[in-house]
């Protein structure tokens, strides 16, 4: 019922949208022309043909007896003409000044087919410019070939959405996507903080993108951090696992089918994690920070830190924040994995970041007994 309501308030919104310009215009060329056509209600027009009409046909046809004042056609012509010229001027000047603005839309989706047609947004100020990532044909079957496929349309849509922004800071982009975890990280990875994004969540209730907006003052849960430092030597420790659990607790039993349950973990998670938990953009700032803090932690720790296994159980807006929060000149290797229940392993692939211009790396972990 909430989302129908926000629905006809969007449509509201864009029904009265310029509609105080159009008032104004046409309440100025309306008033021009009455003006002018009350004049010409006298015997002004019966005149002029009866007129004609004995020139014509040479007859002699009485005119009207009410005279025709002449003067109160000039009056109205001098109020009424300036009138319609200067609501004409209004409806180009403001026509002229609005100028809309490019949005660029990325639209990703890899799990399943989706409509971007509805989103709860009012976009007529923006030009809209689609960027699809459609990867639903090559990860249909997993396997190297289709998943390296997939890799390459996703890098072409990147250079493709870096060229168009390039050199341009008025260009908004907004992330529509329902894709694959590694897909998303990576995405968020590669377009970096470049640019400035807004995120859309799909309501598979109601159908509909829904904007992660600014809300203040809206309370979000927050993350909490398990550790598990001792399993290792800090001193000589190479590899570590980080889990982040937003909508599912990630367990380490799935961990454990990887043989990497022997590795430091450290566990960001809400207590407990529950669907659609992203309700604010200040929340996805704020559990970014909080994964971007741990990062760093974890580097200035293990002084021979080579490599982090990082698994995820969230909303794509998150992961795409998280990719996003990575840099490569800072960070070690990373490696994300995709998770799926009925697989065995059920993190059955995963993809490394790419550091230095180098390709992205893919991983298909073997089924165990």
């Amino acid at each position: 019922m909430k989302n129908r309501f926000k629905q006809v308030i969007q449509y509201t919104k864009k029904l009265l949208k310029g509609r105080h310009e159009k008032w104004i215009t046409r309440s100025l060329i309306g008033a021009g022309i009455l003006i002018i056509v009350s004049a010409f209600s006298q015997n002004v027009w019966m005149s002029f043909f009866i007129e004609i009409y004995n020139d014509q046909f040479n007859r002699n046809m009485p005119n009207p007896e009410d005279s025709i004042k002449y003067w109160y056609i000039i009056l109205s012509v001098i109020v009424g003409g300036p009138l319609i010229g200067l609501g004409l001027k209004f409806h180009f000047s403001t026509k002229q000044h609005k100028k809309l603005k490019p949005m660029i839309l990325i639209q990703h989706s890899s799990i399943q087919t989706v409509s971007y047609a509805n989103i709860d947004k009012d976009f007529s100020d923006f030009n809209l410019e689609s960027y699809p990532i459609n990867q639903l044909d090559e990860l249909k079957t997993i396997d190297s070939g289709n998943i390296h496929h997939a890799l390459r349309e996703q890098e072409k849509a990147v250079e493709r959405v870096s060229s168009r922004i390039d050199g341009s800071s008025d260009i908004d982009v907004a992330y529509l996507g329902l894709a694959h975890i590694p897909m998303t990280v990576l995405l968020g990875y590669r377009l970096s903080d470049k640019l400035n994004v807004s995120f859309f969540e799909w309501n598979q209730n109601d159908l509909i993108w829904e904007a992660i907006e600014s809300k203040s003052s809206v309370q979000y849960p927050p993350l909490f951090l398990d550790e598990n430092d001792t399993t290792q030597d800090i001193q000589t420790t190479k590899e570590i696992v980080i889990k982040v659990g937003i909508t599912y607790p990630i367990s380490d039993e799935d961990i454990q089918e990887l043989q990497l349950h022997n590795l430091n973990a450290y566990y960001l998670h809400l207590n407990p994690p529950h669907r659609n938990a992203i309700l604010s953009s200040e929340q996805l700032k704020a559990y970014k920070k909080k994964f971007r803090d741990l990062l760093d932690r974890v580097n200035q720790q293990y002084p021979h830190l080579q490599t982090i296994h990082l698994f995820y159980a969230g909303q794509p807006s998150l992961a795409y924040n998280l990719g996003s929060a990575i840099n490569s000149r800072m960070d070690v290797e990373i490696w994300i994995y995709n998770h799926v229940r009925s697989e065995n392993p059920k993190y059955k692939w995963g993809v490394k970041l790419p550091q230095r211009n180098r390709a992205t790396e893919l991983t298909i972990n073997e089924a165990r007994d």
